[in-house]
């Protein structure tokens, strides 16, 4: 496996690995680093306990998107709020800016899941060489963070995982049942009838084998004989191709493929599953999938809780810019909870 290099001062790396006999304490140390992985740098920062040796560490692996290392999403930076919230109760977090985020290397457009799961394992490896093997090191993970997590826990570093709002289905299925709560969220859900045939068949448009060439053009006229007006008017075409050019991606391609259900199964390490009863984009059944693909996950679905695992009201998008903190208490109690009971 490629080596990985944190780069920092040697006063920064000593005053990590010197850690005093653990006790109660509310103070934090943050340090930033580099972490080099294949074909990338990424910008990060450790935060741990300031006057304690860490129960445990974990690397927060944000959703789907270039997100910087808080994951800062319509204001609100719930991996900030991790990290300061598990510092304070005995833990070391790593969290990190995905490429083409912050201060990490640019995309190049080639990038699938793969590429971040390798980003996340090369950010636990190097976690693993800075805290010492003797610490249990594992992965929070957020959305497409989730099923990054869920991959990478047969890594022999991997002790434990923690997932918010973790897709279950196939990708596919995931942005099918989500435009349909969303509908529904909305008072609009007779239009699903119309709408879902359209986007079955786009979708397997590209889960096909057709070169992206032929299938930009197969989707455009898709588009064009449901929405004549596309072809009309400059900017809906301007605005079509766009939608094309962002879905005949790599990336979107391999996550409509791709389907969890092997690697939930294979997940033997403690495994706490969080959901929000509101969530709309990865809606609550994929918690009930978790469970039954892998009794040995502990799942808990926290009621009035949204996708961004916030307090809210209708758990649509749209309401997102309107909550206020962070992220919940509760997913904090939850997850610390969780943590004080691994062996």
């Amino acid at each position: 496996m490629h080596d990985i290099i944190a780069k920092t001062t040697l006063t920064a790396i000593t005053a990590v690995c010197a850690f005093l006999p653990a006790k109660a304490q509310t103070a934090v140390d943050s340090i930033d680093i580099a972490i080099d992985t294949p074909g990338a740098t990424l910008a990060a920062t450790l935060t741990m306990p300031a006057h304690a040796k860490p129960r445990a560490a974990a690397v927060l692996v944000s959703g789907s998107g270039a997100q910087d290392r808080d994951e800062t999403i319509m204001g609100h930076k719930p991996f900030r709020a991790i990290a300061r919230h598990l510092a304070e109760n005995g833990y070391a977090v790593l969290r990190y800016d995905d490429r083409g985020a912050g201060q990490s290397s640019p995309l190049r457009g080639t990038e699938t899941t793969d590429t971040f799961a390798a980003d996340a394992a090369a950010v636990l490896a190097a976690l693993d060489s800075i805290c010492g093997h003797g610490i249990p090191a594992g992965y929070i993970g957020h959305s497409e963070g989730a099923t990054i997590a869920i991959r990478n826990a047969a890594d022999p570093r991997c002790r434990f995982i923690i997932t918010l709002g973790t897709p279950a289905m196939t990708g596919d299925s995931i942005i099918l049942t989500q435009g349909r709560a969303m509908l529904r969220g909305m008072g609009a859900e007779s239009q699903w009838n119309t709408l879902e045939p359209e986007l079955r068949r786009r979708y397997d448009m590209l889960k096909s084998d057709l070169p992206a060439v032929l299938l930009k053009s197969s989707l455009y006229a898709d588009i064009v004989k449901s929405q004549p007006l596309v072809a009309e008017m400059p900017e809906l075409r301007q605005k079509a191709m766009a939608e094309i050019d962002a879905m005949c991606s790599p990336w979107y391609r391999a996550m409509l493929r791709y389907n969890p259900e092997a690697d939930i199964r294979a997940v033997t390490i403690p495994w706490l599953a969080v959901g929000g009863a509101l969530d709309t984009q990865v809606i609550p059944e994929n918690q009930d999938i978790i469970s039954r693909l892998n009794p040995r996950a502990t799942t808990v679905t926290l009621p009035g809780i949204n996708h961004l695992m916030l307090s809210a009201k209708t758990g649509l998008p749209a309401e997102y810019p309107t909550l206020t903190g962070d992220i919940d208490p509760a997913v904090l109690d939850t997850i610390t909870r969780f943590l004080n009971q691994l062996p």
